[in-house]
């Protein structure tokens, strides 16, 4: 399992949604996702992968895309890249 994969089935696992529906360009906020689900999903995330996101950077996580690739960025993964939103 990829680490995309890996996000991706922790938030839908955490919003208790269909893994399908947790794509890229998927707000947390369109998932149903509130403030706490966020910083639990993003709380889960940096203990799965042992590292921690800058408070700065997850406020600028919008969608699953950018989760995705911040911490690609975080774990100096080349392979983990989303250019959506900016």
């Amino acid at each position: 399992m990829t680490p995309s994969d890996r996000i991706r089935r922790i938030v839908a696992d955490h919003l208790r949604i269909d893994p399908a529906a947790v794509t890229d360009d998927a707000s947390f906020h369109e998932l149903g996702a509130k403030d706490l689900d966020v910083v639990s999903i993003v709380m889960a995330v940096e203990d799965t992968f042992d590292f921690e996101l800058r408070d700065e950077d997850v406020e600028r996580a919008k969608t699953i895309g950018t989760l995705v690739a911040l911490v690609g960025s975080a774990l100096g993964d080349g392979s983990i890249v989303y250019r959506g939103e900016g």
